[in-house]
């Protein structure tokens, strides 16, 4: 993952990497590969309890949003409301429904709610 991605941020205890493809990002999302990184990066003595794939083409817009957004007089700016397209993972005991992750629902989630801004416009 990380070899194919790039480590875009890091919280606490999750970290967000950048891969090419949705297809890829569905696939290390799956709660056997989320197990099996978890297990790699305990070997690390790391703090980590989660990550999130997230496709470039929506990195990018991501990105460009917040640059437009961002100036002195706007330390925080608030993101636009995108759908990401990455599948949610399921944890054993999970309903079998698939739902996909909304930008807002992992930031929240993951990191400090005060740094990370997304509104509708």
């Amino acid at each position: 993952m990380l070899v194919a991605g790039e480590l875009v941020a890091v919280g606490d205890e999750a970290f967000i990497v950048v891969l090419q493809d949705l297809g890829f990002c569905n696939r290390l999302m799956l709660y056997q590969n989320y197990v099996k990184i978890m297990e790699m990066l305990a070997e690390y003595q790391t703090s980590f309890k989660e990550y999130i794939c997230l496709p470039k083409a929506v990195w990018n817009r991501i990105k460009a949003d917040y640059a437009a957004k961002y100036s002195a007089d706007n330390l925080k700016p608030k993101l636009e409301k995108i759908s990401i397209g990455v599948i949610k993972r399921k944890f054993p005991g999970q309903s079998d429904t698939l739902e996909e992750q909304t930008l807002e629902k992992i930031a929240y989630e993951y990191f400090d709610k005060e740094i990370i801004h997304i509104t509708e416009e």
